[in-house]
């Protein structure tokens, strides 16, 4: 109730507690537009996390022109940044088919958010879904051996490269354990990032944090935590090209 008023809060307080199968739509003032989640799935805890526990709540002034919300799900956080920042151009990733669906049916209304249906990866490669039985928030990708089932892979410098924006002000990644490979070959853009808010997944593959530290060794962030994302925001003067 506090953070959506008492009408709307508690009309979202009954539907996460009581439904047990089926769609659940709920309106909250940090979106302008109804959202559609699945009863009994990790979506009502993607919806905690980015509206009440504020995981996604960022200190920095800035009036950023591009947002990337890698491992997008179905949404929730690019809803979020797209009502805070109504000017700015978001693109969401994600690479599961049904969790794109609800992610598409969130974000339609908004014309400054662009999907794309794919994984995040250091490299032009054919990706997969190595854990399709396990919960739609968990879901992980690796290099695919085979076409069935598969997608082409994106990169951070596709994705830079394809919009009008010099920087990304804001890159958000809980890509479940593939930070580990995007970060070991992140010298192109890592430079034009301002803002970057990573969960990292060393207990589904060893070595996301050390790839993630190593490569922002070089550069001037503070760094901050929540929940279980690590915020990096840029020092002004902090190294980035053409700042």
């Amino acid at each position: 109730m506090r953070r959506f008023g008492v009408v709307r809060g508690l009309i979202a307080f009954f539907k996460i507690t009581t439904a047990t199968t089926g769609i659940i739509r709920i309106s909250i003032p940090q979106s302008k537009t109804t959202l559609v989640l699945r009863a009994n799935t990790s979506d009502l805890q993607t919806f905690e996390q980015v509206f009440l526990s504020n995981m996604y709540d960022i200190a920095a002034s800035i009036s950023p022109k591009l947002i990337v919300d890698g491992g997008a799900n179905v949404g929730c956080t690019s809803v979020l940044f797209a009502n805070k920042y109504p000017s700015a151009q978001i693109v969401a990733v994600e690479p599961e088919k049904t969790n794109f669906e609800v992610l598409r049916k969130n974000t339609y209304s908004y014309g400054n958010i662009s999907r794309i249906r794919s994984g995040i990866w250091n490299k032009k490669t054919t990706l997969q879904i190595e854990n399709p039985q396990d919960g739609k928030w968990e879901f992980r990708v690796r290099e695919s051996e085979t076409q069935d089932g598969s997608f082409e892979a994106v990169t951070i410098d596709d994705i830079l490269g394809s919009s009008d924006a010099e920087f990304i002000d804001i890159l958000k990644l809980d890509i479940e354990g593939a930070e580990k490979e995007v970060f070991a070959d992140s010298k192109n853009w890592l430079s034009k990032v301002r803002v970057l808010i990573v969960e990292l997944h060393d207990r589904f593959k060893p070595g996301c944090s050390q790839s993630f530290y190593s490569a922002i060794s070089n550069f001037d962030f503070e760094e901050i935590h929540s929940g279980d994302s690590v915020i990096l925001m840029r020092r002004p003067g902090g190294n980035l090209i053409g700042g």
